[in-house]
C-alpha cells in the first residue's frame, strides 16, 4: 500500500454546546488514556478514549479538559469532548 501524500485527515471537534473547528489537517495528536497518540492520514479505523490535555492538530491547538472520545476512520476524525 502507498502512503497518499496529498491526503488530509477531515476533522471535526465538538462538544455538546458547539462545534469547536471543523477543516483538514495533516496529522493529529491528542493524549489518549494509555499515552499521547498521533494519527496521519490512513491510519488504521480507531476509537479511543482521551483524557484532559492539549489536542495538537497541524499548528492548531486546543484543550481538552474533561477528556473526550476520539474516532478515525477513512481519513475523517471527530473528537466528542
Amino acid at each position: 500500500m502507498k502512503y497518499n501524500y496529498l491526503a488530509m485527515i477531515k476533522l471535526i471537534i465538538l462538544n455538546l454546546k458547539e462545534k469547536i473547528f471543523e477543516g483538514e489537517v495533516s496529522s493529529l495528536t491528542l493524549p489518549g488514556e494509555q499515552g499521547e497518540l498521533t494519527v496521519l492520514t490512513d491510519h488504521v479505523p480507531i476509537v479511543t478514549a482521551i483524557k484532559s490535555g492539549t489536542i495538537r492538530a497541524d499548528q492548531k491547538y486546543f484543550e481538552s479538559k474533561g477528556g473526550g472520545i476520539f474516532e478515525f476512520n477513512q481519513n475523517a476524525a471527530t473528537i466528542l469532548l
